[in-house]
């Protein structure tokens, strides 16, 4: 589906403004600025899109460590969305950290009065120098109300083997787990998921598509 455009205030030749499409990034700052909300921001301009943003955590990290996490608290998080939707309705929109199970829940609620935009969710759980990223008791409301109300789901291999409670050696074990796999993702309302991961020894990119059965 196409993104709606938004107005925004740059000038053309002609001293107009010009419409481009707008998307939402849902997902924690990343201060050393190679994920989160400013790795999303990067991407969506590189594609020629306005990002919007909505932040879940603050958070105080280099490529070594993560330092300290200082979640937003859900009615700033709630209040972050609607001003979003107010001023812009971005016609499609990513989550990445969303650390709890509150934050997990407001989001959510707001996907649900706006069934029409297409969700990206990036199940954000363990960050590369091996920090949690979502709490233990969030992942049970992660499954249960966000990933029903997704259009793709994009976890990386670890988070894949975690979601899925199966192990992913190599491409081919997993293409021989694929019906049981989608039977799983199907009774659990998955619609689309990407599985993506590289390492020294290998890569691999699946896409497996099951029922949407909400």
């Amino acid at each position: 589906m196409p993104l709606r455009r938004t107005w925004i205030g740059r000038r053309s030749p002609a001293s107009r403004k010009i419409q481009i499409p707008t998307a939402l990034s849902i997902a924690g700052s990343d201060s050393g600025g190679g994920a989160g909300i400013q790795a999303d921001l990067h991407t969506f301009a590189a594609l020629g899109v306005h990002g919007t943003t909505a932040i879940t955590c603050i958070t105080a990290q280099n490529p070594s460590r993560v330092s300290g996490i200082q979640p937003c608290s859900p009615a700033i998080l709630r209040r972050q969305l609607d001003a979003v939707w107010e001023g812009f309705a971005p016609g499609a929109a990513k989550t990445g950290m969303l650390f709890s199970a509150d934050l997990i829940r407001v989001v959510a609620r707001f996907f649900l009065k706006h069934r029409e935009v297409f969700l990206v969710i990036d199940p954000v759980m363990v960050a590369t120098s091996g920090a949690r990223l979502l709490k233990l008791d969030a992942l049970k409301i992660l499954e249960r109300h966000l990933f029903p109300l997704a259009a793709l789901i994009t976890p990386n291999v670890p988070e894949a083997e975690l979601l899925l409670r199966i192990p992913i050696a190599n491409p081919g074990t997993f293409a021989g787990r694929q019906g049981n796999c989608t039977k799983n993702m199907a009774a659990q309302c998955w619609s689309k998921v990407a599985t993506f991961g590289a390492s020294a020894r290998r890569s691999m990119f699946i896409v497996m598509v099951g029922m949407n059965c909400c």
